[in-house]
């Protein structure tokens, strides 16, 4: 599995780096801030808020993107207890790449029924999305919003029982329609 790595924190790119290949994906091919493997990466892990713009547009239509958030730290000093972030960001980032890396990606699932599930307009504007039209030209075409597309796809993610956009995004490139 090859995975890209994109963060300006070299220091968490890179525990970031030795905690995939030490506890999570032991045949992991991973580098760190190279766009030009976007097209060949299994996975793209990007923590926005440290993220330069070029980067962020660079991996913005990859389908294949993980983004890991972290809360701010409290304004209040009192309230730090010497963390460095909010929470526990090292439970939570091996939390979500579990959930990603331990789902079997070579077992091929059946698609759900979308005929018998999605509404007109949701299968129309998988159809667009599919063809990797964004969410503002798939608004002008439809006569929508784009909150209204946004709305729509979230909704069809959630009939189909799938968890985010990438889940969709692969089923989407398996399903001819």
């Amino acid at each position: 599995m090859n995975i890209a790595i994109f963060d300006q924190n070299h220091f968490y790119a890179n525990g970031l780096k030795v905690i995939i290949n030490e506890f999570l994906s032991q045949g992991a091919n991973i580098t760190i801030n190279e766009s030009s493997l976007l097209s060949t990466a299994h996975l793209v892990i990007r923590t926005p808020a440290l993220s330069s713009w070029e980067e962020w547009q660079s991996a913005f239509n990859h389908p294949q993107t993980l983004y890991i958030y972290h809360r701010l730290l409290p304004a209040d000093p009192l309230r730090r207890d010497n963390a460095l972030y909010r929470g526990d960001p090292l439970g939570m980032t091996l939390n979500t790449l579990k959930q990603h890396l331990h789902r079997c990606p070579d077992e091929e699932i059946p698609p759900p029924s979308i005929n018998r599930t999605l509404s007109d307009t949701e299968i129309q504007v998988l159809k667009l999305i599919k063809r990797g039209w964004s969410d503002s030209v798939i608004a002008a075409h439809c006569r929508l919003r784009t909150k209204t597309v946004s709305l729509t796809r979230c909704n069809a993610i959630k009939k189909m029982g799938l968890h985010n956009r990438l889940e969709l995004y692969q089923l989407l490139s398996k399903l001819h329609f």
